[in-house]
């Protein structure tokens, strides 16, 4: 090679590996697609005779016209919402066809709604305040969130809940002596009803503990009533009135990291149902299987299905009866905005892959995404995550091909067309949302790279590449050493372009901390 060649080659790489590590570049915009199209979970557990709100995600240009045929007895569609409430008696499977159809095509797809025990039967997809608000949270900032939710367009690629984390405790009361709102939550049936007017859902968090890790009240007290006037700190010491024993660590240098004398968890669940919510996060540690099966009674007797979310840091050793009296499971402790935190927290959760399965999820914390705030503090403002972009990319594409809950805790209202790209691929959704629920597994690495395989409904693949370096790499994979066959057909999950694969070798350019994800299909 002379002088010359080596110069213009030396350009051309710099140029590539510079541009394949603008992963920015290569992220298709599905929330400007015209055409119609079905997103999102498309099976769906309810237990018989609880109530049904499954909203149809569907994205495309307005004016649309939306039919559902095979609609069950119980069971009604609203077309301003584009959502399915109602209740099933009995239990079975129930096929619905859902019609979208614009000036510009149509899309069809078939909805199962599967009465029996098992609920969430897709990994949740939603918003949580933890590190928006933290303990700045409120009913105002969370109908906030939900009218983001639904404006953004993410409410049409399947972004269902809205979770209020720690922090909204006031005192107990009420007909069940349950814990009540504090003074930001005057009304919590009203501001549920809200969300749920939107056509979304909503959660709620608590402990079994006495104190949750914020210092608001929790689930079990050593006096029957609950109360706390005898442990709480003075007025002056409190940094809000009903954070009694004060923000994180105050649980532990007081000693109340520890189940109560008396069990008020069953009064919080009626409470919770008689308000309508459809999601608890239960949080202490570590999670224990005879407290976990306790919790999942009290939610299953209450006459609502409600996601029952444990955090954090589940011991592996328990985990089969952990995902038996569960929907999912903190597997590590908490995620922080940064590489290395989300670095620890994938390799940590690899190890979980065997426990997963449809209605069970193994739960590897928030999306470190978008402008978030300062955990344990009252936020007022919002910085931009400490992810890079390619970060960002590697983070999504790891709980996609996990199957892995998808909460963001990111503001709403002011997300930029970047993390709308990264939170509406519809190709990515459908990777997480796969009916089979499957966690995928490594099939190779080494000191830079990791590939993860995961098998797909009607016999579809997905491959993801991982650049583990912050190095921009190129390299070529024999895809039949994968298990994929020749006569597979190839799209980049990403960009959503077709992918030409000669003589099996699938050429990927990686970005620094960046990744690829490619569904192969027969």
């Amino acid at each position: 090679m002379n002088q010359k060649v080596r110069k213009i080659y030396f350009i051309f790489l710099v140029f590539f590996l510079f541009s394949c590590a603008s992963v920015d570049l290569n992220l298709k915009d599905f929330s400007q697609v015209k055409e119609p199209s079905i997103n999102g979970a498309l099976i769906f557990g309810v237990r018989p005779g609880h109530p049904v709100l499954f909203k149809v995600a569907i994205s495309g240009q307005l004016p649309m016209d939306i039919s559902v045929e095979n609609l069950p007895s119980g069971l009604s569609f609203d077309k301003q919402l584009n959502t399915i409430t109602g209740v099933l008696a009995s239990a079975g499977d129930y096929v619905v066809g859902v019609r979208a159809k614009n000036q510009l095509g149509e899309d069809f797809q078939k909805i199962t709604f599967r009465c029996g025990e098992t609920i969430s039967l897709t990994p949740p997809m939603g918003w949580n305040s933890w590190y928006c608000y933290s303990e700045s949270v409120s009913s105002e900032n969370i109908r906030l969130m939900a009218r983001a939710m639904k404006s953004s367009g993410l409410a049409n690629f399947g972004w269902t809940y809205i979770n209020i984390d720690d922090c909204w405790q006031g005192v107990r009361g009420g007909k069940y002596n349950a814990i009540q709102g504090n003074a930001r939550f005057p009304d919590m049936k009203e501001m549920v009803d809200d969300v749920h007017a939107l056509g979304l859902k909503i959660g709620i968090y608590s402990t079994p503990w006495i104190s949750t890790y914020a210092g608001f009240i929790g689930g079990s007290s050593d006096n029957e009533e609950g109360s706390v006037e005898d442990i709480a700190l003075l007025q002056d010491k409190r940094p809000q009135e009903t954070q009694f024993f004060g923000r994180w660590p105050g649980l532990h240098s007081l000693g109340l990291d520890r189940f109560g004398k008396y069990w008020l968890c069953d009064k919080d669940a009626m409470q919770w149902a008689e308000w309508g919510f459809d999601y608890v996060k239960f949080d202490w540690k570590p999670n224990d299987v005879p407290t976990t099966k306790r919790i999942y009674g009290d939610l299953r007797n209450s006459g609502r299905d409600m996601v029952l979310s444990l955090s954090n840091a589940a011991p592996i050793a328990d985990a089969v009866g952990l995902a038996e009296n569960s929907n999912l499971w903190r597997t590590t402790g908490d995620i922080h905005d940064s590489w290395a935190s989300v670095s620890m927290i994938v390799n940590q959760h690899l190890a979980w892959a065997e426990y997963q399965s449809p209605g069970h999820w193994n739960d590897p914390d928030m999306l470190q995404v978008g402008n978030i705030g300062v955990p344990n503090t009252f936020v007022t403002s919002f910085k931009p995550t400490g992810l890079s972009k390619n970060q960002q990319v590697s983070q999504v594409s790891y709980w996609a091909m996990f199957s892995a809950p998808l909460l963001l805790s990111c503001n709403l209202e002011d997300i930029d067309d970047f993390t709308i790209r990264l939170l509406t691929n519809k190709n990515i959704i459908a990777i997480n949302q796969d009916g089979l629920g499957i966690q995928g597994r490594v099939i190779l690495e080494n000191s830079s790279l990791r590939v993860l395989k995961k098998d797909l409904a009607g016999g579809r693949i997905a491959l993801a590449v991982f650049n583990k370096s912050g190095m921009a790499r190129i390299k070529n994979f024999d895809i039949a050493k994968f298990g994929i066959s020749p006569d597979y057909s190839c799209i980049d999950a990403w960009s959503d372009e077709e992918v030409n694969i000669e003589e099996n070798l699938l050429e990927v350019g990686l970005g620094g901390h960046s990744a690829r994800v490619y569904i192969f299909s027969k």
